[in-house]
Order: structure tokens, then C-alpha cells, then sequence
């Protein structure tokens, strides 16, 4: 071989080992800097909460499947679906603030509306209607959707009926009971204390467990404040948004009106680890306008305090003395008030508009029931409790012309 010629072989062999190490120290610097600003999406365990955090995993690791908080629902009638907004937060955010930075910018004025529900509630669920025919007369724009939530095995029937008595200004979605929660269902009952048995005379483990839901339907909310619904409640004016969050702060009942015990603020007390810090005015019962935030927040605690799913620990101290008798409301404000955030969060309303009418809340009310004076009164809601001893049909004809 000619002297040039391996000259030129030896010149190409070089050129090509040099750019073969350019390449390979590019590549490293390439992947160096993808870890280091590679991010995951983390599901909290106990309370379903997503957050973005730095990833420590190469990216040559076998990628981990992630579930994404998505409600599964077999029945959505005039339904809309939004995706939640996660926005990139330090985990070691205060949660209300962390929890706040996720709520979709375009909801802040609106409300979301959440009705726990099942047939089984023989003098309740046959009001449905009436409550659903006062949200179609009295509709307002702040109204941004109604979530249902129902037993897993009524889903199907329950979403058939709204179907016939929806309308078309208020999509909703009707959610299984077991898509917020943690814990499987037999086990929630298996913890269930035989003294709040439907047998001893009870109201059963739905009891308890429509409490939870209340608050952990705030992990399928998209907007910054929700109002709790039952069968027994009805919308009785048109108010607007600023009527329902003066000032930026969600309404309150106001002063303690006799509702609530005093073993549910202990209960709760005990269950949170928190001081009597509830004030003279604070949260009433179901309706109660929420902040989406400080009950995913009320949830997260409970499992941060017992490192267990919320609703194992929550079914627990149902048989722990002094902690056995909490309710959504009570947990609720005590986190708030725990962490003073009440104040940031809540007020009564500077007018006196109170949430709802107490007229009908004792047993035997309703034969003394006022319709003309509770339409009349200052206040959102009226509430006909199911355990006031009224037949359905009775209450459903005193009222059906309001509607």
C-alpha cells in the first residue's frame, strides 16, 4: 500500500474516534441534565392527592405506572368533565396553600354542588326531585356543576333518574361511593361498631361514610369552593356568588344554634389532636358551603397524625373512647381553626344571611312547618330533615308548588 494512502486511512480512523467521544460526552451531558429536571407525578396513598415532585430515578429505569385521579363513573348524564390543574408546588407547602395552587384559575367563581345519596334512604330519596326542581328554579351562574354520589351498585339507576329530571344549565356526574375512598368497603364495615349498627338501632356504616364522602369529594372538585347537599335540603331564592363568599371568604351558619353535640367537637378534637379553638361562630351542618382545599387538607391530616388511609383511621376511633363520635363538619372546622385559617377562610355574612332555615330540624317540626314564613326568611336553603318524622310524600306536597 501506498505511504498516502494509509495516511489517509489513519487521518479518517482518527476523525472518526473523535467524533464518536464528541457524540458520547454530548449524550451524557444530554442525560445529565434530563434527571435532573425530569419530574413525577405522585399519588398521595391516603388521600388521593397528585403533586409534582423531582424525580431522583435515571430515565434508563423501567418507567413506573401512575394513576391518575380520574372518577369512575358508569352513568354521566349531561355530564362535563375538566381536567384538575396541578401546578408545580413545593411538597413542603403548607397544604391549604398547596392545595389552593391547584384549583383551575377559570373556576374561581363558581361552586360545585355534591349530593351524597342512596335509595336505601326510604323517607329521604324520594325528595330528589323537589330538591333537584328548586336548583332548576332558582339556578345561578355560580352554579359550575352537581357531583352525585351514590352506593357502587345504585350508580347505574340513580343516573337513569336524574336523566328524566335534570336540565341542561347544570351538567352533572354521578360518582361511585368506592372512587373516594381508600379502604375496601367491607372493611369500613367490619369496623363499624356494633352500637351504631341499623340492628341496635343505628344508622349503619352509610352514616359514617356519607360524612367522609362530603369531604373527600374535594379531590374530584375543580373549583375553589363546594356546597354539601342531602336529600332533605332545597334551594329556596336566587342568590349570587358574593352572596354565598362575601369578601372572598366562604359563608358560615354563624353562632351555634344547639346542633351541634358536644361529643362531636370532642371526638374530633381527639381524632385531629387539636385544642377547642372552634370560636363562638363557626361552620353549622349539612347545607355547608366548603372550601376544597381545607377538606382535602382535613383528610391528609388525619392520615399524617394515625399514618393510615383517612378512612380506616376515621371508622377506627369510632370504637376509641372520647373520639368515637366525629362528623365531616367538626373535623373540618377544627383544621381550620388548628391552623388559624377560619378567619382566611370563612365568615358569616355581613347582611345576616344565614345558609339555611332551621325551622324544620327537630322531630315533630313539620306539623308546625311554615311555608310562607321559611321562603320568607333570610337564608339560602330550607331543610326538612329526614328524621324530623315526616312521611316524603307529605313534605313533597307541601312544598311542590314552590317549584
Amino acid at each position: 500500500m501506498k505511504a498516502s494512502t494509509k495516511r489517509r486511512a489513519v487521518l479518517v480512523l482518527v476523525a472518526t474516534l473523535t467524533f464518536t467521544t464528541f457524540l458520547f460526552v454530548l449524550n451524557a451531558e444530554w442525560e445529565a441534565q434530563v434527571q435532573h429536571t425530569h419530574e413525577d407525578l405522585v399519588i398521595h396513598p391516603a388521600t388521593g392527592v397528585a403533586t409534582k415532585i423531582p424525580s431522583k430515578k435515571p430515565l434508563t429505569e423501567e418507567p413506573t405506572e401512575v394513576l391518575t385521579e380520574m372518577p369512575v363513573s358508569t352513568q354521566q348524564p349531561k355530564a362535563t368533565q375538566e381536567p384538575v390543574s396541578i401546578n408545580e408546588v413545593s411538597p413542603e407547602s403548607e397544604c391549604h396553600v398547596r392545595e389552593s395552587d391547584k384549583i383551575m384559575l377559570n373556576q374561581q367563581d363558581k361552586i360545585t354542588l355534591v349530593l351524597t345519596t342512596t335509595k336505601s334512604d326510604d323517607n329521604g330519596y324520594p325528595r330528589l326531585e323537589l330538591l333537584m326542581n328548586s336548583l332548576k328554579k332558582f339556578h345561578a351562574s355560580w352554579m359550575h356543576e352537581l357531583i352525585v354520589i351514590t352506593p357502587d351498585s345504585e350508580v347505574t339507576d340513580i343516573g337513569q333518574q336524574l336523566e328524566t329530571i335534570s336540565f341542561h344549565l347544570l351538567p352533572m356526574r354521578v360518582i361511585s361511593e368506592t372512587t373516594l375512598l381508600v379502604t375496601p368497603m367491607q372493611k369500613l364495615r367490619d369496623l363499624t361498631p356494633e352500637r351504631e349498627s341499623t340492628s341496635n338501632g343505628g344508622r349503619g356504616t352509610g352514616y359514617r361514610i356519607s360524612m367522609m364522602l362530603k369531604l373527600s369529594a374535594s379531590k374530584i372538585i375543580n373549583t375553589k369552593w363546594y356546597i354539601s347537599l342531602d336529600n332533605d335540603v332545597f334551594l329556596k331564592k336566587i342568590v349570587s356568588f358574593d352572596d354565598l363568599v362575601p369578601g372572598g371568604k366562604g359563608l358560615i351558619q354563624g353562632k351555634d344554634e344547639g346542633r351541634h353535640r358536644k361529643s362531636w367537637w370532642d371526638s374530633s378534637m381527639g381524632v385531629l389532636e387539636s385544642p377547642d379553638c372552634r370560636g363562638s361562630e363557626f361552620i353549622g351542618i349539612t347545607p355547608s358551603l366548603m372550601s376544597t382545599a381545607l377538606s382535602r387538607c382535613t383528610l391528609e391530616e388525619v392520615s399524617s397524625i394515625h399514618k393510615a388511609p383517612f378512612d380506616e383511621v376515621l371508622m377506627q376511633k369510632l370504637s376509641v373512647g372520647g373520639q368515637g363520635d366525629w362528623t365531616e363538619y367538626t373535623l373540618y372546622w377544627l383544621y381550620a381553626c388548628k391552623h388559624t385559617l377560619t378567619a382566611v377562610y370563612h365568615s358569616p355574612s355581613p347582611s345576616g344571611l344565614k345558609l339555611y332555615d332551621t325551622s324544620g330540624f327537630t322531630f315533630g317540626s313539620f306539623n308546625r312547618y311554615n311555608v310562607d314564613r321559611v321562603f320568607a326568611s333570610n337564608s339560602v336553603f330550607g331543610v326538612i330533615q329526614s328524621i324530623n318524622g315526616a312521611a316524603a310524600k307529605t313534605v313533597i306536597n307541601k312544598l311542590k308548588h314552590r317549584f
